[in-house]
């Protein structure tokens, strides 16, 4: 199986044969208007933003795509200022130590919204469940992404530099020994760079896909697709989760299953502010 690469179809088209069919595509002008396509770049974060203190995934060891350690061992560093991340990170040897990923980018510098324009395609309250939030990832080549599925759809939006993705078949989960007995039982215990077959025999018959998300391109990947991601040179993305209403509440239950205590909080949550948002309601605390 191969994924397309198509120009952003009509929002009908794309519902029935990509979001229905839980089949991913790579759209190439989906983000082709908004001024973030053409500005972002590690110069203009360093240039204007270089003062911004951020935080930082940090693990002693080079191994971020094992996820036994990968789930124990990471750290967050938030001494570091945005200027001195990028200083440090692009001058270093391809490595996974150090990785800015999964930050509320625009709450911690409003100005990049600017930035960032609508999809062709509602993604957020009363049409779907999701808040518009995107998630930023910067980081050198090196850098990944442990073996794991996530619950809602994604649109993984390439801004800068390059990125290798190994997605395999939502039916697929069990060869991938998901969901696990981790302590995120969405990622699974097989390590991608170093898959031990002995302990994980039925991994030997999944079907890997594999593809690499140029600058400007968006790819959909629907919810329960097991992936591993590796950033080939240095990278800035935006990655923005959401998902429909009937799949939500379907899934709510297993959702709230695989993950602890504190997320699942936070999952229900995210729903609440979702629709909180868009009736104008008080935003719901965290506290």
């Amino acid at each position: 199986m191969s994924i397309e690469r198509i120009a952003a179809p009509a929002p009908r088209v794309f519902y029935r044969e990509y979001v229905a069919q839980d089949r991913p595509v790579i759209l190439t002008d989906a983000v082709a208007s908004w001024p973030a396509r053409t500005s972002w770049s590690p110069e203009y974060f360093k240039e204007k933003f270089g003062h911004c203190k951020i935080k930082v995934e940090v693990l002693e060891r080079d191994q971020p795509s094992d996820p036994v350690y990968f789930l124990t061992q990471k750290k967050m560093d938030d001494s570091m200022t945005m200027a001195d991340y990028i200083t440090k990170t692009q001058t270093m040897e391809p490595s996974g130590r150090f990785y800015m990923a999964q930050v509320p980018i625009t709450k911690i510098i409003p100005e990049l919204q600017n930035d960032i324009a609508a999809f062709p395609y509602p993604i957020v309250f009363p049409h779907r469940v999701g808040n518009g939030q995107g998630l930023f990832w910067m980081g050198p080549a090196g850098c990944t992404s442990a073996l794991h599925f996530d619950p809602y759809h994604n649109f993984y939006v390439q801004f800068w530099g390059r990125k290798k993705w190994v997605i395999f078949p939502k039916a697929q989960q069990d060869l991938l020994y998901v969901p696990s007995k981790l302590q995120m039982r969405h990622f699974s215990p097989i390590d991608f760079e170093a898959p031990d077959l002995a302990q994980y025999p039925k991994y030997a018959a999944a079907s890997p896909i594999e593809l690499t998300l140029e600058p400007g391109e968006t790819l959909f990947l629907p919810e329960g697709w097991v992936h591993y991601v590796e950033t080939v040179e240095f990278a800035i993305a935006l990655s923005f989760f959401w998902c429909t209403w009937a799949r939500t509440l379907s899934n709510l239950p297993r959702d709230l299953r695989l993950v602890s205590g504190y997320y699942a909080k936070h999952m229900l949550l995210d729903i609440g502010r979702s629709i909180g948002k868009a009736l104008h309601l008080a935003p719901v605390s965290k506290a």
